[in-house]
């Protein structure tokens, strides 16, 4: 499941992103704002806990989980347009279903299924 980094904002301390102020910055930080949230079948149990995938490395999901978007905290190494993975691999690290399903308190088939399909999300079936 893959996004994209579609704007960078950033935060200064006492500023927050997310419904109900769910994450207020403590020191100035770079959020990428990433067009798929709980209507695309990310679990809003990921909140503040889970993490995506960006250029390789971990990147801490931020805020709560929109019904659009998610919102990554992210260092000065991403761009926009950069690919987001949300359940995947990129590079050596992947987040897994299992992850998802651990941080939102389920099983990993209830997070496969509730992956959105078109025409809000393109399956594309690769082979392992």
């Amino acid at each position: 499941v893959r996004s994209h980094v579609a704007d960078i904002r950033r935060l200064d301390a006492g500023e927050s992103t997310g419904y109900s102020r769910s994450f207020v910055a403590t020191e100035p930080v770079r959020i990428a704002l990433v067009p798929i949230g709980y209507a695309d079948g990310v679990r809003r149990g990921i909140a503040n806990t889970g993490t995506a995938l960006v250029r390789g490395r971990q990147r801490a999901i931020v805020g709560n989980v929109s019904m659009d978007h998610i919102s990554l905290l992210i260092d000065d190494d991403v761009e926009i347009g950069d690919v987001v993975t949300v359940i995947g691999r990129d590079g050596d690290a992947d987040v897994t279903a299992e992850d998802h399903a651990r941080w939102s308190g389920t099983i990993n088939y209830e997070i496969t299924c509730g992956i959105a399909g078109e025409p809000r999300l393109l399956r594309v079936h690769t082979a392992s």
